[in-house]
């Protein structure tokens, strides 16, 4: 007769069982990292579209840029988004969705004006595409892609009047549909990071601690969030003459978790 099988030791499971959980802790960041990385390159491709298209518009109006005019101006101008203008090179509400983003709320229908918002309380234009989907999170650059509505703006920016159209941003990764001097794109999943300084941390930084941008000239790339914010004004300024960090733009300190 063979030997009668004893079962296992209770120190034999607790091993197994202790071997996996170490196997889980080291892998499943791995797999957390990996997601991220293809959002991020869904991301990216999703801006090299709005870099065509915004390539095809500036050819279109001699080389003049996108705009937008704020919610006070007359209509039927009022409301105007760059999202809007470029909605015919692009046609496709995805492209304005960074799959990383945590912003929730979607579009609504204006039956009035045929156009998506993001609330009837809101009287920013969207193209009517937009309705049942996430606010756009794909921002602009109101640096080079000016509100008309302000009395110092009467017409748009010309290409041609960019020191560096490939190294200007003129699109990114955005918690809402304009950069506001770049503060929303490089905590681009926190709309109110200057309204409370907390906010101001790593963790809202959405692509592995950066953000995909789109350059004027039409390239789309991803940037570190803290490249961003050491060089804040000279990417978001035309001129290329602004050289204060995000945090001298805004006067404040950084915080010790703004990159964790």
């Amino acid at each position: 007769m063979g030997k009668k099988f004893q079962g296992f030791t209770r120190i034999e499971p607790l091993v197994v069982i202790a071997i996996i959980a170490i196997l889980a802790a080291i892998l499943f960041p791995v797999f957390a990292q990996a997601r991220e990385k293809a959002r991020q390159a869904s991301c990216l491709s999703n801006c090299k579209q709005v870099g065509l298209g915004l390539n095809i518009y500036l050819q279109d109006f001699d080389e003049r840029m996108p705009f937008c005019i704020s919610c006070a101006a007359p209509e039927p101008a009022r409301g105007t988004t760059p999202q809007l203008l470029l909605e015919p090179y692009i046609k496709n509400a995805g492209v304005w969705a960074c799959p990383s983003s945590m912003r929730e709320g979607s579009c609504v229908y204006d039956a009035t004006q045929d156009v998506a918002r993001p609330g009837q309380c809101c009287a920013w234009k969207f193209p009517k595409s937009f309705v049942g989907k996430t606010y756009p999170n794909i921002g602009s650059n109101e640096r080079i892609i000016v509100n008309l509505g302000c009395t110092f703006f009467n017409q748009p920016v010309k290409l041609s009047s960019l020191v560096a159209p490939a190294e200007t941003i003129a699109f990114s990764d955005s918690s809402w549909f304009s950069t506001c001097g770049g503060a929303r794109s490089i905590w681009s999943n926190e709309c109110g990071v200057w309204c409370n300084i907390d906010r101001i941390r790593g963790r809202n930084i959405r692509h592995l601690k950066g953000s995909v941008v789109i350059f004027a000239d039409g390239h789309a790339k991803w940037l570190t969030g803290q490249y961003m914010a050491q060089n804040c004004g000279q990417l978001f300024d035309p001129s290329r003459q602004d050289t204060r960090t995000v945090w001298q733009a805004r006067g404040v300190s950084p915080p010790p978790n703004a990159f964790d």
